[in-house]
């Protein structure tokens, strides 16, 4: 009798395998087919993204353009009394540093 269960366990384990694998099978082609669809609808967004940038007006190009700093050729008046120095008072040139720390 005890052998007669073994027997119908030894034939019930292969075939538990097999609908196992084919579940695995099964699941595994679902992931790849939701994947490539995952990738086209990607794919189409990455597109209509690229259109749209490339579809924008150019910048406004009668704007002025903004100026990078101070006149070279213009010389500033600085105040500089009490300030700290390097150097002597009378030399012939001063230069003076600003810093804004923000």
């Amino acid at each position: 009798m005890a052998n007669n269960n073994m027997n119908k366990w030894s034939e019930r384990i292969p075939l538990g395998i097999l609908i196992g694998v084919a579940v695995l099978i099964a699941i595994a082609g679902v992931n790849v087919d939701e994947t490539r669809q995952q990738r086209i609808e990607m794919n189409d967004r990455m597109a209509q993204l690229a259109t749209a940038i490339n579809s924008r007006p150019a910048a406004n190009p009668a704007a002025p353009a903004r100026p990078s700093g101070p006149a070279p050729e213009k010389v500033y008046t600085v105040k500089t009394e009490n300030a700290p120095i390097e150097g002597s008072k009378s030399a012939p040139i001063q230069i003076v540093e600003i810093s804004d720390f923000q």
